[in-house]
């Protein structure tokens, strides 16, 4: 956490007001958003552990309401932010987000506290074998998520030099629809991700092959179900959305967005039994999946050079997701 904060106070803050491509007049307030934005990103990271531990204990009633609660919460920043007139809208709606993020961890610790006190008591605990095991597990995991946050946030910056501000916003509508649908399938997902743990550990390898393959398939077609639609009225359901003046390329990304998810989609429970197996598969797997994606924005900037469109760069991003 403390890194992600040194980092984003540096190099961020300095990317964001001498390369990015913003107009001047509205440079104060991209700098108010990027430090909420960066309160919002500390408060997720603090909150995973308790996430964990709801999920781990399979309290999904609790999951599964404070998942819709958080999703009421955001529709009511909008509709306040509806009413706001006097102030600034982006800086207003990134206040609400925060408060909305803020409230939806104390929710999550005021449950955990109650319900697993033993396991959410702070104190030191001292053994060395289990340290060195949990950071190299756990700094492998960060590489694979370093290489992805770094991919995907490369890939706007780039899109941001070469195409400006408006398709920025295009790739931010894309990636709103793509994750309003994959959030069904996530949410989906997390419930069998105990029992493939537990059936793995227990080495019943033939109920893990069983789970793997059902929540796989049951994924895809859930994905797709949700999808279809999306996909073949994308132009009209995004004029009903946003009205005519559509952002340039925005219904292209979000069709590939979509088609990525579905494939994503597939490979969820491979990854969960992966997490299981241990540190040796996870080396492996994060190694490569993270030159494949580091390689995205390379290759984007190359092709963006040569006068391809930005629907190109998400295209790039097939081969991480299988």
């Amino acid at each position: 956490m403390f890194v992600v904060a040194i980092l984003a106070e540096t190099v961020g803050l300095w990317f964001l007001n001498h390369k990015l491509n913003i107009p001047m007049e509205r440079m104060h307030a991209a700098n108010i958003v990027y430090q909420i934005a960066l309160l919002i990103a500390l408060i997720e990271i603090i909150k995973v552990p308790f996430n964990a531990m709801i999920v781990a204990h399979e309290r999904m009633a609790f999951y599964a309401w404070l998942g819709l609660s958080e999703t009421a919460f955001k529709l009511s920043a909008v509709f306040i932010l509806m009413q706001i007139e006097q102030y600034d809208k982006l800086i207003s709606y990134s206040l609400l987000l925060l408060s909305v993020s803020l409230l939806v961890f104390l929710l999550y610790f005021n449950f955990t506290r109650r319900a697993f006190y033993s396991e959410t008591r702070f104190r030191f605990y001292k053994d060395l074998s289990k340290t060195k095991e949990m950071a190299s597990f756990s700094g492998w995991m960060l590489l694979g998520q370093t290489a992805y946050v770094a991919s995907t946030q490369g890939l706007n910056m780039v899109i941001n030099l070469f195409f400006g501000v408006t398709v920025n916003a295009a790739v931010g509508i894309a990636t709103q629809v793509d994750t309003a649908i994959y959030s069904f399938v996530n949410n989906f997902q997390v419930a069998f991700n105990p029992q493939l743990v537990q059936s793995y550990a227990a080495k019943d390898y033939e109920r893990n092959k069983k789970l793997i393959l059902g929540t796989s398939k049951y994924s895809f077609y859930l994905i797709a179900i949700l999808s279809a639609p999306v996909l073949y009225f994308t132009h009209t359901l995004l004029t009903f959305w946003l009205g005519d003046n559509l952002p340039q390329y925005v219904a292209q990304l979000v069709q590939t967005t979509l088609l990525c998810s579905l494939i994503s989609a597939m490979a969820g429970s491979f990854w969960m039994t992966a997490l299981a197996i241990g540190t040796n598969k996870i080396k492996q797997y994060n190694i490569v999946v993270a030159m494949i994606d580091l390689c995205t924005v390379p290759l984007a900037y190359f092709l963006f050079t040569l006068g391809y469109s930005p629907i190109y760069a998400f295209i790039g991003r097939f081969p991480p997701h299988f």
